[in-house]
């Protein structure tokens, strides 16, 4: 569809720093990166991952560092381990 708004910009223009989440030696370690107030994590599908059109347009590749001879992670865990990574500290209320 040719009118469908382009949500990476739209969250760039809102103030977001898009990151990639490759596997690519060459992106940024996650541990590395120093936390902005506004992330948008941005996967894509395991296998084939992010197109070079939205690779494009994110402002950082960022890589879950890996023990030698790992070569990816499922797509939820991925997530899961980046959005704890870059979530504000929460106090553990449970005692």
């Amino acid at each position: 569809c040719r009118t469908w708004p382009d949500p990476l910009a739209a969250m760039a223009t809102a103030g977001f720093e898009l990151w990639a989440l490759t596997p690519r030696p060459t992106a940024n370690s996650l541990y590395d990166m120093g936390m902005p107030e506004l992330v948008a994590l941005v996967a894509g599908a395991e296998g084939p991952g992010l197109t070079p059109a939205t690779l494009a347009k994110v402002h950082y590749d960022v890589r879950i560092p890996m023990h030698h001879g790992v070569d990816s992670l499922n797509i939820g865990h991925a997530l899961a381990i980046a959005m704890a990574a870059v979530a504000p500290p929460v106090e553990d209320d449970l005692g």
